[in-house]
This record gives structure tokens, C-alpha cells and sequence, in this order.
């Protein structure tokens, strides 16, 4: 179902329903905006979950629900990550963990080139962000086999879980709704493997007007064969590291510069 809600100084707001059942506890609704005359398809902004309750309770009354749906889109649309309204709020950092795994280490899987070291220094963001009580969301691969986040960083009852059966792990979950509605503006990303689900993550987290630190020694990867040679997993580390910040796609830092500077990186704008 389509219902167009919104159209002002040529950008609309668009609602689109999708089956409850693809999204279980709510129906999922996504906001797109976009300029007249644009290829709308392509410029996903925003996306809301309405629960239930709420579904049933205006279900005879769609006048009142479509002005619900009104407001809340305006106000995601307003004070989200990538609108302009948002310039000049206070910044917020989540910490965003992709693919920490069992099927990455030995036992479960091949097993990446120093997969054991880099879940220990992801360990430690993970603690620091615990410590100072910012917002943690693990990332997982759906998989018949070591699926499983790795207990290096295991998460707790309370922390967001996302199970993503793409690259993105923005695509075709939940991950950019659960930010919005934190307010969350920065991300720090850390994961596996750094050239595909890592770089995946930055990539489209900065398309979605997020800013990104990625701290190397919390990514690991493997080694690459091509055209007959073989590319070292340290090569391909170097490569997606400065594509990332060559690109402008985010910061990449090492740990100790993280460790001096935590409060810089979770609380402070950067240069």
C-alpha cells in the first residue's frame, strides 16, 4: 500500500506499507522523501516502526492515524541524520559491531588472519562504551552454522541486536530506524571481514549522513586470491582502509588514539 502524506516546497513524504508479517511485533512503514522529479527509489531516508497497538487502535479511525503518521514523519524527516534541520544538534555516538562471528575464528570456520586479536581490541570499545553508557548495536550474519556473536563480544540483554542476510547491514533491516529514533549522529564501526561487511557498513552509514571512526585493529579480514596471485590479508586491510579514508567516507584511527581520545570520539566533534 502507498499513501502520499505530505508534498511542501517540492519535497514529499511518502508511506509505504509492508506485510506485518515480514516484521514481527509492528507493522513496518518506510518514509521516503525526495525532490520532484527525482528517482524516488533510490533515496530511502527514514524508516518508522508502529506497533501493534497502535495499528489497532486507529484502525477505524484513518483519519487519525494518517495524521499520526503525518507527524511522526516530520519529525524524523526533521531532526534525523542526513536532514539539514539536524545541523547544530548535539552530537550522540553509537558503537556499531558487524559480524564478530563464530564462523570467522578456527572451529566454526576457516577463520580470518588475526580474527582472536581483533575481537580483544573490539572488547575493549565494546567495555568503553558500556563504561560511559552509550548505545551498542551488534550485528549478525544470518547463517545455518557459527552465526552465533563471538563471546569475546557477546551482547547483554539490553543491547540491539540486528540480523542482516545482506552485505549492508542496512538493507532490509531495522539498523537505520533504531539510530534515527536514538538520535544517534556518529558511529564508531568496528567488525569483520573489513574489505566486505565493514566497509559495507561505513559506506552506507555515510550515504545516510551518519560520521564514522573505524578503529583498524577491531577489523580483520583474509587472505584474497585473484588472476593467480594472492593478495595478504594485511594488504587488503591497507586497501579498504584508504578507500574509507581517501574517500571521505570516515576516520580511520588506530586504538591507541582511541584509548587517549575516547572522550573525543564518543562526545566531541572532530577536526
Amino acid at each position: 500500500m502507498r499513501e502520499s502524506i505530505l508534498n511542501t516546497n517540492g519535497i514529499a513524504l511518502t508511506v509505504f506499507h509492508f506485510p506485518e508479517e515480514e516484521h514481527t511485533g509492528g507493522r513496518f512503514w518506510s518514509v521516503f522523501s525526495y525532490r520532484e522529479g527525482s528517482d524516488k527509489r533510490y533515496l530511502l531516508n527514514k524508516q518508522i516502526l508502529i506497533y501493534h497497538p497502535i495499528n489497532r487502535f486507529f484502525k477505524a479511525n484513518n483519519t487519525m492515524k494518517r495524521s499520526l503518521i503525518l507527524i511522526i514523519a516530520v519529525l524524523i524527516f526533521q531532526y534525523s541524520p542526513g536532514s539539514p534541520q539536524q545541523k547544530g544538534d548535539s552530537l550522540k555516538t553509537a558503537l556499531l559491531i558487524v559480524d564478530i562471528q563464530n564462523f570467522y575464528f578456527p572451529g566454526d570456520g576457516p577463520g580470518l588472519v588475526n580474527a582472536e586479536q581483533a575481537s580483544q581490541v573490539a572488547k575493549e570499545i565494546l567495555q568503553s562504551f558500556r563504561d560511559k553508557k552509550q548505545l551498542v548495536v551488534h550485528v549478525r550474519h544470518k547463517s545455518s552454522k557459527g552465526s552465533e556473536i563471538h563471546k569475546n563480544v557477546e551482547s547483554l540483554p539490553y543491547e540491539k541486536i540486528i540480523t542482516k542476510e545482506e552485505v549492508n547491514c542496512f538493507l532490509r533491516t531495522d539498523l537505520l530506524a533504531y539510530l534515527t529514533i536514538n538520535n544517534i549522529t556518529r558511529l564508531v564501526i568496528i567488525g569483520m571481514q573489513t574489505q566486505m561487511c565493514l566497509e559495507a557498513a561505513v559506506r552506507a552509514a555515510y550515504d545516510y549522513g551518519f560520521e564514522c571512526i573505524v578503529v583498524q585493529e577491531a577489523c580483520a579480514t583474509r587472505d584474497l586470491r585473484f588472476g593467480g596471485k594472492v593478495v595478504k590479508a594485511e594488504d587488503v586491510q591497507a586497501s579498504t582502509f584508504a578507500t574509507i579514508s581517501d574517500g571521505g567516507y570516515g576516520k580511520v584511527i588506530e586504538m591507541s588514539v582511541f584509548k587517549e581520545n575516547t572522550d573525543k570520539y564518543l562526545f566531541q566533534k572532530l577536526d
